[in-house]
């Protein structure tokens, strides 16, 4: 009795033996697929990458809010630098100064993405003012260049100055500005000499001639009087001069 119970265990046991050798044999099978297949696809891979070394970008795609960009001139902008690199060899620093000659692109992202694309993001200048009738400024002062379509209808508020006076009129435009709106008075234009007179056509079109000191004190006496001379004046005024220490004169 005991021999037969020894046999039948010897059996079993020599059968889970047999099974387990059986499952780490296809185990090692599967473990072998796989890295063959690993391999394969690398030399797949590879052999594409060595195929396709020299390609070029054929894709461009330009994002940002473009009020005055054309995407088609940007692309010709930088075509010759495209067809003359492929993907490896374009220098996105390159495109970018390239792409910064168009005087109303104010910042640039670029980023290329395997195998053949280009993504490009602009952000243009914002103009706040036109500047000495062909250029324009935006709100920090920096100045540049639109389309000329867009010198008439872009802006209507307009500065006039020398050289680099820029900031100085754009700080002065606002401290007048802030003065005159208590008493819905609106500037058109700003002009300052190169002596640093000041001059201002409101949006009425009567033409301020302020000079070159006590700017807020003579501002203060042109709202003052003008109600009176409206009332003395039947005529539209063209321009009040307050240049003098004490009055104004009204033409």
């Amino acid at each position: 009795m005991s021999h037969a119970f020894l046999k039948i265990y010897n059996n079993k046991r020599n059968k889970n033996f047999f099974y387990k050798k059986q499952i780490i044999y296809i185990k090692n099978i599967i473990q072998l697929l796989i890295i063959i297949c690993i391999m394969h696809n690398f030399w797949m891979e590879w052999n594409n990458f060595k195929k396709n070394k020299n390609i070029s970008i054929s894709h461009i795609i330009i994002n940002g809010k473009k009020h005055y960009s054309n995407d088609e001139y940007i692309k010709k902008t930088i075509s010759k630098i495209l067809t003359t690199n492929n993907f490896f060899k374009l220098n996105l620093t390159i495109i970018k100064q390239h792409i910064k000659l168009i005087p109303w692109i104010q910042k640039i992202k670029i980023h290329k993405y395997w195998p053949n694309i280009l993504k490009i993001y602009l952000t243009e200048y914002e103009p706040y003012a036109k500047w000495n009738e062909n250029s324009f400024i935006n709100k920090n002062g920096d100045i540049f260049i639109l389309p000329k379509i867009y010198l008439e209808k872009t802006v209507n508020l307009t500065f006039f100055g020398p050289l680099n006076s820029q900031l100085k009129i754009l700080t002065m435009y606002h401290t007048m500005q802030n003065e005159l709106k208590k008493y819905n008075f609106f500037i058109y234009s700003i002009r300052m000499s190169r002596r640093e007179s000041w001059q201002l056509i409101l949006t009425n079109t009567i033409e301020l001639k302020i000079g070159t000191k006590d700017i807020k004190k003579r501002l203060n006496r042109f709202i003052k009087i003008y109600p009176i001379l409206k009332k003395k004046n039947k005529k539209h005024i063209k321009y009040i001069d307050l240049r003098y220490t004490n009055g104004v004169a009204v033409g």
